[in-house]
């Protein structure tokens, strides 16, 4: 009987489990932004790389996303998206952002991309950094920047924020 009890409460757990990620709609990313002397940024960027995956498959229509190398499909899908939904603005310049290198970290459960401007910025005039990635999936969606190494991190609710005030 308790046998019963315990494989009943494991097939509980699994179903609530499935649930909860087939149907959470948020899918934080974590950046770090950094602003060299030269005026160009280097962003650090962590995704989940199940959220991520799905994410690219369904949006591109790919059959299988793979981040594996700079020249796979879902790395590609992903300098798209990037192009679309991440950049630096100043004026009425938008400046994006190309992606350097990728690295599966905490056990392959996340993403780390490294991608930097593509032209420096002019940081005596303000400059936006515009982060509407998965805006598309979640409109309450939240994204974590920190800018320039300090201790502060922008929870990112909406898909703009002044960094040189």
């Amino acid at each position: 009987m308790r046998r019963l009890k315990v494989i009943f409460l494991l097939h509980i757990l699994c179903i609530t489990l499935f649930a909860f990620k087939a149907i959470h709609p948020l899918k934080m990313s974590y950046s770090k932004l950094t602003i060299h002397k030269t005026g160009h940024g280097q962003l650090t960027s962590k995704f989940f790389l199940d959220d991520l995956t799905l994410h690219m498959q369904n949006r591109y229509r790919l059959s299988k996303a793979d981040f594996s190398t700079l020249e796979s499909n879902g790395v590609k899908a992903l300098q798209v998206y990037m192009n679309e939904r991440l950049f630096i603005t100043t004026g009425d310049k938008k400046i994006p952002f190309k992606i350097t290198s990728i690295e599966m970290i905490e056990n392959g459960i996340v993403l780390q991309v490294k991608s930097k401007t593509v032209e420096s910025i002019n940081k005596k005039k303000p400059y936006y950094m515009e982060n509407a990635l998965f805006f598309d999936v979640f409109a309450n969606q939240v994204n974590s920047v920190k800018h320039n190494g300090t201790t502060n991190r922008f929870m990112l609710r909406q898909a703009k924020l002044l960094l040189n005030e």
